[in-house]
């Protein structure tokens, strides 16, 4: 009888990671606005292990475009200029400031971190349903499959967001005094 129980649980798996959407989402939103330290190797981390996504990404869109997925490329390259366009901007809405011993710290943006994250859910959604009518004959196959190519270009503007907010907050907390050296005052 108790191995019964793990096929239930590998099957109800699926189910509970979509139920703890929601609160995964409402966790991001409130953990959004908290005052953070700045690491710069933190920073340095971030922004170099997101930067081979990009070419992976647009090199994934190119081999379904061979297939299955027209003009996937170009979708997911423009999601991707879109993306890095948001990212500036949320470096540009993020607050910045320095404590009297000398710590730098930041407050990142969050409405635009929730909006995408609403975004992703509502196209997972769609896609979900769109899946279902297709199998069930309401719309055609082929009109699902076609539609498809908008996750590259929804991937595009989620990594695209990532990298452009990575880099920008990089450049933007950068120690310009470190560079500079010692100032003598008299």
């Amino acid at each position: 009888m108790p191995w019964l129980l793990i096929p239930l649980a590998i099957l109800l798996l699926p189910v509970l990671v979509v139920a703890a959407w929601p609160l995964s989402l409402w966790w991001r939103y409130r953990r959004g606005p908290v005052l953070r330290p700045v690491r710069d190797w933190q920073l340095a981390l971030q922004a170099w292990l997101l930067l081979p996504a990009l070419p992976m990404l647009l090199f994934g869109a190119w081999l379904a475009q061979q297939w299955w997925a027209p003009a996937a490329t170009a979708w997911a390259a423009g999601g991707a200029l879109a993306g890095i366009a948001l990212g500036a901007v949320r470096v540009a809405m993020t607050r910045v400031s320095r404590s009297p011993d000398g710590l730098r710290w930041y407050t990142p943006e969050r409405w635009i971190a929730l909006g995408l994250s609403l975004l992703v859910t509502a196209k997972v959604v769609w896609t979900l349903w769109q899946g279902w009518q297709a199998w069930n004959g309401a719309i055609p196959l082929e009109a699902w499959r076609a539609a498809r190519v908008t996750l590259f270009a929804l991937g595009g503007l989620v990594l695209g967001q990532s990298l452009g907010y990575a880099w920008g907050l990089r450049w933007r907390l950068r120690d310009r005094s470190a560079r500079r050296g010692p100032s003598i005052r008299r």
